[in-house]
Order: C-alpha cells, then sequence, then structure tokens
C-alpha cells in the first residue's frame, strides 16, 4: 500500500519574514505550545547533559536547553540562529540521510518529522544520535483530516495523529 501524502516540494522558507509576520499578526515568534514543550524538556533533562537539537530553525529552542549543538536542513535558518545567538554552535543535518558524526546525550527534535517524508529513517538517525534520550513533539493531524491527502500546513509532508507517532517509535524500540 502506498502513502496518500506526496513529497512537498516548498520546504524552503524565510524564517526572518515568518518570525516577523507571526510577531506582527499573534505578537509571539515562537508558538506557544512550542515554548511550552521546551521548558518541559529543560526541566527534564539533567543540565550536565550534552544536547543536539535537529531542525533548530531561528535556535530559541536550542539556546532555552543550552544545546551544545543546533542543527538544521536550511543554511539559512542557521545564518539567522547565529545572528541571534552568536556563540551556539551550530551545522547543518539532514536528519534522513544519516545519524550525526557524533553523539550526544540527548536529541531534541520539537515539529520537525513532520517536515520530511522519510520519518521512520529520520527517527532511526536521531535514535542512532543520542546516548540516552530523544525527545519528540510533533503536531497532532486530525482526525478530521484522515481523508485528506496533504496536511493543510503546506511546510507539512506528512503528519502523524498520536496512535501513529506510538507505532513509529514502537517500531524502533
Amino acid at each position: 500500500m502506498t502513502s496518500a501524502y506526496q513529497e512537498n516540494p516548498v520546504r524552503r522558507i524565510d524564517m526572518v519574514a515568518l518570525g516577523f509576520e507571526r510577531f506582527r499578526r499573534h505578537g509571539f515568534v515562537v508558538w506557544p505550545q512550542n515554548q511550552e514543550t521546551y521548558h518541559t524538556i529543560r526541566r527534564l533533562v539533567p543540565r550536565s547533559a550534552s544536547i543536539l537539537v535537529a531542525g533548530c530553525g531561528i535556535g530559541w529552542g536550542a539556546a532555552l536547553l543550552g544545546a551544545r549543538l543546533a542543527t538544521d536542513l536550511e543554511p539559512d535558518h542557521l545564518r539567522y540562529c547565529r545572528q541571534l545567538y552568536p556563540l551556539m554552535s551550530t551545522a547543518v543535518w539532514d536528519i534522513t540521510q544519516g545519524p550525526w558524526k557524533d553523539s550526544y546525550d540527548d536529541v531534541v527534535a520539537v515539529e520537525v518529522l513532520e517536515h520530511v517524508e522519510d520519518q521512520q529513517g529520520a527517527l532511526a538517525n536521531l535514535l542512532s544520535s543520542a546516548n540516552h534520550a530523544v525527545w519528540l513533539s510533533t503536531p497532532n493531524r486530525r482526525n478530521s483530516m484522515l481523508g485528506q491527502e496533504r496536511p493543510l500546513n503546506p511546510y507539512h509532508v506528512r503528519e502523524l495523529t498520536p496512535d501513529e507517532v506510538v507505532r513509529l517509535v514502537a517500531a524502533r524500540a
């Protein structure tokens, strides 16, 4: 059985324009639910842990976590991140192409999996890069959207239901 989803051709996002537009329209740059996710991870991960953030975007979550390395697929995102956080170490990483060359205690991927076609491979690479834990969050695919071919968000390749996330992770255990 083939997936009803097709690769999303719209991958590039202008983070500066997105940040300004989000602030203009909503009064914040980082979604409140993502802020809460990063704050929860910060409370649960030991301060001494080495953290790699995959899909760091503007770098806000990586900075909050005190990440040793912030990665993203898009060099433009990393340039923007370095402008905001000049002391943060950054690197380009396509999580679908293999594990990171070094391992870290914890790997964090907040709102990342829905942007990649090979979610199983991406998860395997995240797990292979972590010595202790991988922290994931992804938007829930609503039951009302189950018959739709494309997610409503044009930057998402495939959104998952909570059950699909559990099956994806269980397949790697």
